[in-house]
């Protein structure tokens, strides 16, 4: 499911640039939660009037859908760009573990995710956002799949792909979520080193007949 702004161009012409927009109300939703992002504080930081926001969006919900596949697409989708890009399995895993991290605890950002502290909750009432949320961490996991299969050795179990995949996203809400309440960064480092240790030991056993 692809959010777009295409439908609005019978409307009222857009007077602002979206993607900057739609990075500072991304902001606003990380920090305060859905239900505390109110229109003015939306509006104020976006940089646009109220006649503005509802030519480009129906309402709040639009909006908060096309923030988080904004995510997905850029901030939330950096541990995997990490996790391709790497020549082996264990930097491949130390590289995506450390981009976890820092996506959940980076100083200028609040802490967590957008996807996992925010987006699940709102799923439970919209439908709209849960099928966004199932679809972003379908496509995270699919990518690390296939990521993973390129690095293992190629007589590890295609089974054990997908199970570390599943491992993989578990790992990255579980960190988000952790960091939000407050957990120590060098407690989640720790962690991390040890999940994905797991992980590494997982994908280097040969199958087994």
């Amino acid at each position: 499911m692809s959010v777009t702004t295409e439908k609005r161009e019978r409307g009222r012409p857009r007077s602002f640039e979206i993607s900057p927009a739609l990075d500072q109300a991304l902001g606003v939703f990380w920090e305060c939660g859905y239900d505390g992002a109110d229109l003015d504080a939306l509006t104020k930081a976006m940089g646009i009037s109220r006649s503005s926001f509802y030519a480009a969006f129906t309402d709040k919900s639009e909006l908060f859908q096309q923030v988080m596949q904004r995510y997905a697409e850029t901030l939330g989708a950096r541990p995997v760009a990490a996790l391709e890009s790497a020549p082996s399995l264990h930097e491949a895993l130390r590289r995506f573990g450390k981009a976890i991290v820092e996506l959940a605890c980076t100083e200028d950002r609040p802490l967590g995710c957008l996807v996992a502290c925010v987006g699940v909750e709102k799923a439970a009432t919209n439908p709209n956002v849960r099928a966004l949320v199932l679809q972003v961490i379908g496509t995270t996991q699919d990518r690390i799949e296939a990521a993973l299969g390129r690095y293992a050795p190629a007589a590890v179990a295609s089974e054990a792909h997908a199970v570390a995949a599943s491992l993989c996203v578990a790992m990255m809400q579980s960190c988000a979520i952790k960091a939000r309440v407050g957990v120590p960064l060098q407690k989640l480092r720790s962690e991390m080193r040890a999940d994905l240790a797991a992980i590494e030991r997982l994908l280097s056993q040969t199958e087994t007949t």
